[in-house]
């Protein structure tokens, strides 16, 4: 735990029942080991219980097989390189590709045709010409999910 520029150690305890793991931690650096996984009535509340539930291996298989195929990831190192940032969807796909005041050629947007589900691009403060038109018209990207 990090407070006023100093880094605590924070006393815990856990347990792991079936796929949920649950952690219990003083808020105060340098308290007590918590004694339960809630407080008591009356009790001031310095506890911070936190609940994860851990993947199956066959879950751990299949997010790492989400994401980007080949050509996506080349894209997307392609167009890091001229500053675009990304928004992801839920199965790590590229969703939304933000070019704005970045130095954006109409080349350069060839590479948003290896996007499976870019449904949005936002190319504000971009001087683009009209072949960028063409390539995002080609995706079936719309003017009202494209800004400029």
């Amino acid at each position: 735990m990090k407070r006023d520029g100093r880094t605590y150690t924070t006393k815990s305890i856990y347990k792991h029942e079936g796929n949920t793991l649950t952690i219990a931690s003083s808020m105060t650096p340098a308290g007590p080991r918590p004694k339960s996984f809630s407080f008591s009535s009356g009790q001031t509340p310095d506890l911070i219980v936190t609940s994860l539930r851990l993947l199956s291996t066959e879950e751990l298989k299949a997010f790492r097989k989400m994401g980007e195929d080949v050509d996506g990831k080349a894209a997307m190192e392609a167009l890091r390189k001229i500053g675009a940032r990304f928004d992801m969807n839920t199965n790590r796909r590229v969703r939304t590709v933000m070019l704005s005041r970045t130095r954006v050629s109409d080349a350069d947007l060839k590479q948003l045709a290896s996007f499976k589900d870019l449904d949005s691009v936002s190319l504000a403060g971009a001087s683009v010409g009209n072949g960028a038109m063409k390539h995002l018209a080609a995706l079936g990207i719309s003017n009202d999910s494209t800004s400029a």
